[in-house]
């Protein structure tokens, strides 16, 4: 039995393309897992900071690399920030915060390390 994702097709078909990478599916999962363990109550503006903080950079953890395009960073903010958000909302965003370097340091404290590419 095939796995239905939604009752919209159009997007039944996005998500199946996006899942059929392996390794794109396990970095969501590990992004997705680490941002939650490093934040675990992250709201709207924290997550606005840290899609500052991984616009154009490399996040990796135990050297594996787990960020990904802008889009996908910014979805896997959106999931867990919640409350409606969707991944436009930080997408769109720019935030210069002085709490960066502060989030910076939690997220290396968790194992992270952040890279310019």
């Amino acid at each position: 039995m095939e796995m239905e994702y939604s009752k919209n097709k159009k997007v039944n078909e996005q998500l199946v393309k996006m899942f059929e990478d392996e390794e794109e599916r396990m970095k969501t999962v590990d992004l997705t897992l680490f941002l939650k363990k490093v934040f675990p109550n992250m709201t709207e503006e924290e997550g606005r900071i840290i899609w500052d903080i991984l616009e154009n950079k490399a996040l990796t953890v135990n050297g594996k690399d787990i960020a990904g395009t802008f889009r996908y960073n910014a979805g896997c903010i959106a999931s867990i920030v919640g409350n409606g958000t969707d991944y436009m909302d930080f997408y769109c965003s720019w935030v210069h915060s002085p709490k960066e370097k502060e989030f910076i340091k939690k997220i290396e404290n968790a194992g992270g390390k952040i890279t310019s590419i």
